[in-house]
């Protein structure tokens, strides 16, 4: 059975190293805020979101935080100045499946 423990043990080595998403629990479930590139802030000291999302179910959490991987991965590969190729994307997909799959069956300490 799929709980929001085993997804944020899946996940919890991607969150780690990215800064500009953070999930935070809340009595319904986990919102998951994507800073973007304004993570530090803007020159006024503004902050903002890129999104802000409420995943009442794990299969939410799940679906958000494999979403958010594989967009890192298209830019970490395009740098933002080119469309992936057909190979990258099914690749990418590839990659996000792992994570869908891992979450199914990872052992959590809870």
């Amino acid at each position: 059975m799929l709980t929001f423990q085993k997804v944020l043990e899946t996940f919890k080595d991607f969150l780690a190293s990215h800064e500009v998403i953070e999930v935070v629990k809340i009595s319904k479930g986990y919102i998951v805020l994507d800073w973007g590139d304004s993570v530090e802030g803007s020159a006024s000291g503004e902050f903002g979101f890129e999104s802000i999302d409420h995943c009442r179910t794990p299969e939410e959490l799940l679906d958000r935080l494999t979403d958010s991987y594989k967009s890192f991965l298209s830019s970490d590969i395009t740098k933002g100045q080119r469309d992936l190729t057909e190979q990258e994307e099914k690749a990418i997909d590839e990659e996000g499946d792992v994570f869908r799959k891992t979450a199914y069956t990872v052992t959590t300490g809870y």
